[in-house]
C-alpha cells in the first residue's frame, strides 16, 4: 500500500524568505535609530566634551602658578608642589566610590552632581588665605573630579551606540588632553608670570 507524506506545514523556502525579511525589517529599524541618534547627539557630545574639559582644567589649574605660590605664601616648590599633588591624591582616593555611586544611583545624575559639587572648593580655593587652607581646598577637588571625567567614560560607553562609541570617546578624550594643556599654555603664551589678582580671578 502505498504511504503518502504529508505536506509540511512550514515549507522551507517559504521559512527562509520569512527570517530574511524579519532581519531586513529589523536591520532597517536599527539604521534609522542610529540615524537619528547620530542627527541628535551633537550637543550631547559637546556637554561631556566641556566637563572633561572643566575636570582637567581644574586638575592642572596651579601647575604653571607654582613659582607665583612660592612669592604668595612664601614656601618652598616642595610645599606649592602639593597644590598639584593634593588634587591628584583626591582622585585616587575617590575614583572608586564614584564609579560605584555611578553604578546605583545613575551616571547622569553623578555627572551633574558632580560639576555642581566641583564649583563649591574651587571657589573657595581662590579665596584662600594660606597654603594650607588652599591645600585642602585643592584636595576637595580632587575627591570630587572623578564623578566627572572617570564616570563620563562608562556614561559614553552605555549611551551611544556601539558603532558611536569611538568616535565620541575620541572626542571627549581630545577635550580633557585639551583642559590640562590650555591652562598652562595660556600662561606662558603672556610672556611674564601672572599676578596675583590674576591667579584668584583665574583660579575662580
Amino acid at each position: 500500500m502505498p504511504r503518502f507524506r504529508e505536506p509540511d506545514p512550514f515549507p522551507l523556502d517559504e521559512t527562509a524568505d520569512a527570517v530574511l525579511a524579519a532581519g531586513q525589517s529589523a536591520t532597517s529599524e536599527n539604521e534609522a535609530v542610529a540615524g537619528g541618534f547620530e542627527d541628535n547627539d551633537t550637543l550631547a557630545i559637546i556637554a561631556v566634551t566641556l566637563a572633561g574639559i572643566g575636570a582637567f582644567f581644574n586638575l592642572y589649574a596651579t601647575q604653571p602658578l607654582l613659582p607665583l605660590f612660592e612669592q604668595i605664601f612664601h614656601a618652598s616648590k616642595a610645599e606649592v608642589g602639593r597644590t598639584v599633588s593634593a588634587a591628584t591624591l583626591g582622585v585616587a582616593l575617590s575614583a572608586p566610590f564614584c564609579g560605584a555611586l555611578a553604578e546605583r544611583v545613575g551616571r547622569r545624575k553623578v555627572i551633574v552632581l558632580s560639576i555642581f559639587l566641583l564649583a563649591i572648593p574651587t571657589i573657595l580655593a581662590a579665596t584662600a588665605n594660606g597654603l594650607t587652607q588652599f591645600v585642602v581646598w585643592r584636595f576637595l577637588q580632587g575627591i570630587v573630579m572623578p564623578g566627572i571625567f572617570g564616570v563620563t567614560i562608562a556614561y559614553i560607553a552605555e549611551e551611544w551606540p556601539r558603532h558611536r562609541v569611538p568616535q565620541v570617546m575620541s572626542i571627549y578624550v581630545s577635550g580633557t588632553v585639551l583642559g590640562g594643556f590650555s591652562w598652562s599654555h595660556l600662561n606662558r603664551s603672556r610672556g611674564h608670570p601672572p599676578s596675583h589678582s590674576l591667579c584668584r580671578s583665574k583660579l575662580a
